[in-house]
């Protein structure tokens, strides 16, 4: 009986001397419950801003890239939804989200296995005459995970940023039938240009385009565009073109102080212009936050 009480002893004693060492924060390499790794999604506006309680992002879709970039799935969810992403196999990933993507205003890729993260673009849709179609209110963002990093916990949060990623903006014209000694309502505007596209790691595409916006005009005579979204322009002055049927007859990328039109992430830009000048034409514009109109839309 000796020798077992002995063995017994020593066995407790082992015990009490691993369980003192795991009770040590600076020890991570101790037996633990399996690790749970969990993903949140929360919505920035084009500054970074959080967005609480307005809905902003309808649905998502996540899309799950290995350590090599390469596509492993997708998945559906919503903003605010916690969303499991346990890969045993991998000792890292990416995951991509896309807010408010899933319309008929542009096109998602539909990646196959393997499929190269840089590879991927979300890109507008033309209109039958060529022109872009205006994008939904699109967010988007990525977060890489390294499930080698040390930690004692049993549940590992991460936080999925979904950002802002289209402009807005919107145009009144007034003094065309002053100016040009008509009143023809067959005068349209153009927009050009933006990029056509955004990439999975968020940079916009290098091909660009031009947009049509829907015009109409207002109970005071104004040809007004209203608010449509757009890609940012990126620092680049957009052209604003006026058309009399299909032919140009006016056009500015700049106010009379010379400030270039600009579209920015995240913010409404409300251009003014008015043709009732002799000979000068008054071109202003405002730069406003997301959705708050400056122009008079009694149609």
């Amino acid at each position: 009986m000796k020798p077992n009480l002995i063995y017994t002893g020593c066995c407790l004693l082992m015990l009490c001397l691993m369980q003192a060492a795991c009770d040590d924060d600076e020890h991570d390499n101790c037996p633990h419950p399996k690790r749970q790794h969990v993903l949140t999604i929360r919505s920035y506006d084009g500054v970074g801003n959080e967005i609480i309680g307005t809905d902003a992002v309808s649905e998502v879709m996540l899309y799950v890239f290995d350590a090599q970039n390469r596509f492993l799935k997708s998945i559906p969810c919503k903003e605010n939804e916690t969303v499991g992403i346990d890969y045993p196999e991998q000792q890292r990933i990416t995951i991509a989200g896309w807010g408010n993507s899933r319309s008929s205003s542009q096109n998602m890729p539909q990646p196959t296995a393997g499929a190269l993260l840089g590879n991927l673009q979300m890109t507008l849709l033309h209109s039958t005459d060529g022109y872009l179609l205006s994008p939904d209110d699109l967010f988007f963002g990525f977060v890489n995970i390294d499930y080698s990093a040390a930690t004692r916990a049993s549940t590992i949060t991460h936080l999925l940023k979904l950002q802002r990623r289209v402009a807005s903006m919107e145009i009144l014209v007034k003094g065309i039938s002053g100016r040009f000694d008509t009143s023809d309502t067959d005068f349209t505007l153009q927009v050009s240009e933006t990029a056509e596209g955004i990439n999975f790691l968020g940079e916009l595409s290098t091909t660009r385009n031009k947009y049509r916006p829907e015009c109409r005009f207002n109970t005071l005579q104004e040809l007004v565009a209203p608010v449509f979204r757009t890609l940012p322009s990126k620092g680049k002055a957009v052209t604003v073109t006026l058309y009399k049927g299909g032919t140009p007859v006016y056009e500015t990328s700049a106010d009379n102080q010379g400030k270039p039109l600009i579209l920015e992430t995240g913010k409404l830009l409300s251009v003014f212009i008015d043709l009732g000048g002799n000979p000068e034409v008054n071109v202003s514009f405002i730069i406003n936050p997301w959705n708050e109109s400056n122009i008079n839309q009694e149609f």
